[in-house]
């Protein structure tokens, strides 16, 4: 029996989702709702162009490279986007791409794994108590290597995001903790999609 599967040294995360939406501008969306309308009620068409989700897009994206350790928790957001009409938003995606010191203690144990590492990605909504913070993702275990990961939240399926208000800023954060565990960000984008 042949093995023609070659295993890598480390698990690598999944690739990431297709891209959701096209990015319609509002003149795109007002001319397929034309057209739609010639057909079916206003209120259908709109529903039709949320269905096939023809939604506008908000990007807030951060590439400033850096390394960040338990100390450096006071530092504050990476990267934050302000929410619009709550009531139109459909989606949240969060793209990452970084790692943690490359090494451990129980490195043996869990190294390539999201097992036992200390440094993690979290969303939070700024000034909001009443909002505990998500944890996003944590990242690969004593990988010296940046891995990219995307987060997608709908907002029929993430009850955090049904908690967000118009105006409520969502942050997103670098965390680390324990001495000698570092956080090496390279980036992140985040992407807030709301129906017309």
């Amino acid at each position: 029996m042949f093995n023609f599967l070659k295993l890598k040294p480390f698990a690598m995360p999944s690739p990431p989702p297709p891209t959701y939406t096209a990015q319609l501008s509002a003149r795109d969306v007002a001319l397929l709702q034309q057209a739609l309308t010639r057909r079916v009620p206003s209120e259908l068409a709109l529903a039709i162009l949320d269905l096939a989700e023809a939604w506008q897009c908000t990007t807030a994206t951060r590439t400033e490279r850096v390394a960040l350790a338990q100390e450096d928790e006071a530092r504050g957001a990476y990267v934050a986007v302000a929410i619009g009409n709550p009531r139109k938003l459909r989606r949240v995606v969060v793209r990452t791409r970084s790692h943690d010191q490359g090494w451990s203690n129980d490195a043996h144990l869990y190294r390539g794994t999201y097992e036992a590492s200390w440094t993690w990605w979290e969303a939070g909504v700024r000034g909001r108590a009443d909002v505990a913070p998500k944890e996003l993702h944590r990242n690969l275990h004593a990988v010296r290597e940046a891995a990219e990961h995307v987060v997608a939240w709908d907002v029929g399926q993430e009850p955090w995001l049904r908690s967000l208000r118009e105006h409520d800023v969502v942050e997103v954060f670098a965390r680390a903790r324990f001495p000698g565990w570092v956080h090496y960000v390279e980036w992140c984008v985040v992407e807030v999609f709301y129906a017309w």
